[in-house]
């Protein structure tokens, strides 16, 4: 069966590398701080909050970073944004998932997102493109080999400076931190 997918793009952080999940677990231990609590700050009103706002352009890094710290202080913590912003490798925003559609020359209906948090997941669908939560990277390859109609993993895959050639002509792999 032909596939209609022409575009396989995918976050780095927690897909490709490490979660930064790790590195904020990390952060929380050094400075005594609540487990999960950088996670749970960017949870709480996730549409309007400092991280949000941040990644719509809404605010610069310098208003982020109080404005963070204020919702830390809320919660009876001192943290400053640019600390968390430092522990990143970047993140995505809202417009990249059309932008990276327009730079690849496909419709979002013929593109696959991995990433292994869903709220980075939830635009993407929205826009019309498949998406993979990926947890288990087995299971992620397996949904991805369904979609995309042939094998992603052993022989005759073949790579060219790390990358994955593909086996079907007009197929693109490429990574979100890429932009």
């Amino acid at each position: 069966m032909a596939s209609d997918i022409q575009a396989v793009i995918w976050d780095f952080g927690g897909v490709i590398s490490s979660s930064p999940f790790d590195a904020f677990q990390r952060f929380e231990q050094a400075r005594g701080l609540p487990p999960d609590f950088l996670r749970s700050v960017n949870a709480r009103n996730h549409e309007h909050n400092a991280w949000a706002r941040f990644e719509r352009n809404d605010i610069d890094l310098q208003a982020f970073d109080q404005a963070f710290a204020d919702e830390c202080a809320a919660l009876g913590q001192v943290v400053r944004g640019r600390e968390v912003i430092d522990l990143l490798g970047g993140e995505i925003r809202p417009a990249i998932y059309r932008l990276m559609c327009q730079a690849l020359g496909v419709a979002p209906e013929q593109a696959v997102f991995l990433d292994d948090l869903g709220v980075n997941l939830k635009p993407a669908r929205a826009l019309g493109m498949r998406t993979i939560k990926v947890g288990n990277p087995d299971a992620a390859l397996q949904q991805l080999e369904t979609w995309v109609g042939f094998a992603l993993r052993g022989t005759g895959m073949g790579c060219e400076d790390g990358i994955p050639n593909s086996p079907r002509a007009g197929l693109t792999l490429w990574c979100a931190n890429d932009r």
